[in-house]
């Protein structure tokens, strides 16, 4: 079996495929893979592809594909995280790369009422994401989105959708329906996508939470611990990721 995977977005007909410049670095100077080894590709949409190498020149790399398969999603549900931006970048990273991994179909970057940072490294968060989808085993990439207000994700939620805002308050103390599973068994299982929505570093002002709620947000809640929005966004996707679909009878 394949010890290496590597992302090939675009993969044309006739079992040859040119890696990408970055990834075929990688594969001569950091691997010192050589014609003959075998690998995977995948190409972000669920497709892997065994194949093996062909040709190692100066000018590339070249793959010869004998085989491919569609790989299910790690999560039953597309999941879409709405993820306030952080003052610190490396944290905001972070969150990224454990989303992915987790199985999120698509990060949102936010700008909420005390989000203080405004712009995001769009470069470096998908090649984050592209090795969070590689390290992971996935065939599937996260999507980048781009930076959005508060009031778009809301809009952005269409009928059909499962829509959570994540408040640190507790049950006892708030109108907070549960934690996410709570919510799931209480709303049903019939939605398609989930969009959660995580604030920023001072979390998400009471009028948010009501005005998510105005527009069919579920605000639920993450434990009695005080999360970090990193680690927020991660359990959210970790919890969701456990909550196993209802299938009917």
């Amino acid at each position: 079996m394949p010890k290496h995977t590597f992302y090939a977005p675009s993969q044309p007909p006739g079992g040859a495929v040119p890696l990408p410049p970055e990834e075929a670095a990688h594969a001569i100077r950091v691997l010192r893979l050589g014609v003959g080894d075998e690998v995977y590709l995948v190409d972000g949409k669920g497709s892997r592809s065994h194949a093996a190498l062909e040709t190692v020149t100066k000018r590339g790399v070249i793959v010869r594909v004998t085989g491919t398969v569609v790989d299910p999603p790690a999560l039953p549900w597309r999941v879409t995280v709405g993820a306030a931006l952080l003052k610190n970048s490396g944290r905001y990273e972070t969150m990224l790369e454990k989303v992915a991994e987790l199985g999120a179909a698509k990060v949102v970057p936010l700008v909420t009422r005390r989000t203080e940072q405004r712009r995001i490294r769009e470069d470096r968060a998908r090649k984050i994401l592209a090795g969070a989808m590689k390290q992971s085993g996935s065939a599937y990439l996260t999507e980048l989105g781009p930076v959005t207000s508060f009031a778009d994700i809301l809009a952005s939620r269409g009928d059909g959708d499962l829509g959570l805002i994540c408040h640190e308050t507790t049950p006892e103390s708030s109108r907070v329906s549960g934690r996410i599973s709570d919510a799931w068994k209480a709303l049903g299982t019939s939605q398609n996508q989930i969009i959660v929505i995580i604030g920023p570093e001072g979390g998400f002002t009471d009028d948010e939470v009501a005005q998510a709620e105005a527009t069919g947000f579920t605000a639920t809640w993450l434990g009695n611990g005080r999360l970090r929005a990193e680690t927020a966004s991660i359990v959210a996707v970790a919890a969701i990721a456990q909550v196993q679909p209802h299938l009917p009878e």
